[in-house]
């Protein structure tokens, strides 16, 4: 039986973020196709770190450690391959040269999103396949395989529910799923239904702000300030980290992704996630999101507030323009099926352990 080492930073619950719900989808996958796999995590991982990195003596020595012991837990644990997730940065190339040079084993480098600084991240670069989690990232390796994020929280009813009658509520219920720090934009979320509260006269809505434990606290304590500030608490509602992704997206009508700035995940678990649910989304123009949004939702430029509001009031009151977006939603979900994509990993590692 060939054996697969994942290599993803964190890996454990909860599970409502990124790299590690990636990992979790391949290892349930993997594992009904004959492979063996594994993961190996970084037990140090802070969960409020910036993806704005800071280079010191310190942290790239705890890097260097971490990346010593995926390399000793391939040989130990005998994988023909390591696939490896990663962003993109400085120390990119440095981080495959030392798990490939001291592993012995075949290097997938699965590049899942950007962080800071980026400058000299091919400097002794070594993997021999390359994947990228969205056309977005294609410019920082041309020849790499472009292949979508999955996902283990998929709603697996969506065929069977595509076929219901139409959605002839009004919609209202808002749902942001994320972390809380300045990246991702939760302060333009507040601002916007603010605007859309008061300048656009649409008063009946409510936003879900549920936290999935990532970030900071002192961001999470400003947006609430700022929640009350705008005069917003009785339409916004906190929650923390949600026991069941299923019944979170079920109780909401469309899903804000208002992410501000670049790094991290270009093309979030989160979009296709509400999109199985046939769920609207209005997102931001960062990364992938534009592109596989299509027809499912709407977009609107990175921190621009108003535009925001806009958006969310269009698609809050049009109803023939929310029933295309379900539709469209739960039909753009067939392209993000984790089924196509385990196939095309299958054959990557097949021609990795071939090549040795």
């Amino acid at each position: 039986m060939s054996r697969v080492l994942i290599v993803s930073a964190e890996y454990g619950p909860p599970w409502a973020e990124g790299e590690k719900n990636i990992a979790r989808a391949l290892v349930r996958s993997l594992t009904e196709h004959g492979w063996r796999a594994s993961v190996c995590s970084n037990p140090q991982i802070d969960t409020e770190a910036s993806s704005r990195h800071h280079l010191s003596l310190r942290g790239v020595g705890s890097a260097l450690r971490f990346w010593v012991h995926t390399a000793r837990a391939a040989r130990e644990r005998g994988a023909s391959v390591i696939h490896l997730l990663s962003s993109v940065s400085s120390l990119l190339g440095a981080k495959c040269a030392v798990i490939k040079g001291l592993s012995g084993a075949s290097l997938l480098l699965h590049v899942t999103g950007l962080a800071s600084p980026l400058r000299g991240y091919r400097l002794g670069l070594r993997a021999d396949r390359i994947a990228v989690g969205g056309s977005y990232l294609r410019p920082y390796f041309p020849d790499a395989v472009d292949l979508p994020p999955m996902s283990p929280h998929m709603n697996v009813d969506r065929e069977r529910e595509a076929r219901r009658e139409p959605f002839d509520d009004t919609p209202r219920r808002i749902l942001y799923l994320g972390a809380m720090e300045p990246e991702r934009g939760v302060q333009t979320l507040i601002d916007a239904l603010a605007l859309l509260r008061t300048e656009l006269g649409w008063p009946d809505f409510t936003l879900t702000l549920a936290w999935n434990g990532y970030g900071s606290k002192g961001y999470a304590r400003r947006m609430s300030q700022r929640v009350h500030a705008h005069g917003l608490d009785g339409q916004v509602h906190w929650q923390g980290v949600a026991p069941d992704l299923d019944t979170l997206y079920r109780a909401h009508d469309c899903v804000v992704i208002p992410r501000l700035a670049r790094e991290r995940m270009g093309f979030p678990l989160r979009l296709i996630e509400a999109l199985s649910y046939g769920k609207p989304v209005v997102v931001s123009d960062v990364g992938e999101m534009p592109i596989v949004t299509g027809g499912c939702g709407l977009v609107f430029p990175r921190g621009d507030t108003k535009e925001l509001a806009y958006a969310l009031r269009r698609l809050l009151s049009d109803r023939h323009l929310y029933r295309r977006c379900i539709g469209a939603a739960y039909e753009a979900a067939r392209r993000y099926e984790s089924s196509r994509t385990v196939g095309r990993y299958l054959e990557l590692y097949r021609q990795l352990t071939q090549a040795r």
